[in-house]
């Protein structure tokens, strides 16, 4: 819905959810917008300071010191949430 051309930027730890990340927001972007994947580790945190929009999976938006960064989850909270008390309760047996 951007009026004005934009960068979009796309981090994750995972190619895997770049991949997927390109396949959808493509024709969202269309000629209008650039985007840009980045992998993590950040080679140079300034490599966002370009952008207009930074999309981040769960573990990528820990790493990013910027506001405004939309997280996508991947995983349900309540899944997490599941895994990590099967966790515990393994390491406590």
């Amino acid at each position: 819905r951007r009026r004005e051309p934009s960068v979009v930027t796309v981090v994750s730890v995972s190619q895997g959810f770049l991949h997927t990340a390109r396949s959808l927001l493509a024709p969202a972007l269309g000629r209008r917008h650039v985007l840009q994947e980045i992998l993590l580790p950040l080679s140079d945190p300034k490599v966002l300071a370009a952008a207009d929009v930074v999309i981040a999976d769960s573990i990528a938006a820990r790493e990013i010191k910027r506001r405004g960064v939309i997280v996508y989850r991947l995983i349900a909270p309540v899944s997490l949430d599941y895994l990590a008390d099967a966790v515990k309760t393994y390491s406590s047996a």
